[in-house]
C-alpha cells in the first residue's frame, strides 16, 4: 500500500453528512459508526499481529459521491458507502490512522474528534451513574442516550 494510495483514502473517507468535525458532538449516529469502524479497525490490525483471520470493513456512513471516482487515477483508491473496505488495506489503513494522528487532517481528524467526545461520554456516564456529583448538570451531554446507545 503506498503512501499516496493512503492519503487519498484519507480524504476520501470524510463524512458528507456534518459540514465540520465539531458536529460530531451533536450527532451521535455518526460518531458511533466511526467509533465503531475505528475499532473493527484496530481488531484487524491486532489479529493480523497475532496471525488470526481478519475480515473487510464496511462502511456505512455517507462519503464523497461516485462522480468523483473519474477525478482518481488509476492507482488512487476511492470508496463509496456501502463499499467494504478489503482486510488488508483495514491493517494498513489502522496503522496510518495513528500514525497521522498528530498532523489531525482529513480523516483522521474526524476520527481523533469522535474518539475524543466517546472517551468524554464515557467518562460522563461512568460518573454520572456512580452518583458522583458534577460542578453543573447541564454539563452531562446525552448521558441517558449515550448510556443505552453503548
Amino acid at each position: 500500500m503506498s503512501e499516496n494510495q493512503l492519503d487519498s483514502l484519507n480524504l476520501n473517507l470524510i463524512p458528507t453528512d456534518i459540514n465540520n468535525k465539531k458536529e460530531l458532538l451533536t450527532n451521535d449516529e455518526l460518531r458511533n459508526k466511526l467509533v465503531i469502524f475505528y475499532y473493527k479497525l484496530k481488531k484487524n490490525y491486532d489479529n493480523y499481529q497475532n496471525n488470526l483471520s481478519i475480515c473487510p470493513i464496511k462502511i456505512n456512513w455517507n462519503i464523497s459521491d461516485s462522480s468523483a471516482k473519474a477525478n482518481y487515477s488509476i492507482n488512487i483508491l476511492h470508496f463509496n458507502k456501502n463499499d467494504f473496505i478489503n482486510a488488508n488495506l483495514s491493517k494498513n489503513l489502522y496503522y496510518y490512522i495513528n500514525s497521522m494522528i498528530l498532523r489531525d487532517e482529513g480523516f483522521v481528524s474526524y476520527i481523533v474528534e469522535a474518539l475524543r467526545i466517546d472517551c468524554l461520554l464515557k467518562k460522563q456516564a461512568y460518573l454520572y451513574f456512580r452518583e458522583k456529583k458534577f460542578r453543573n448538570i447541564k454539563e452531562i451531554s446525552n448521558y441517558n442516550q449515550y448510556y443505552f446507545l453503548q
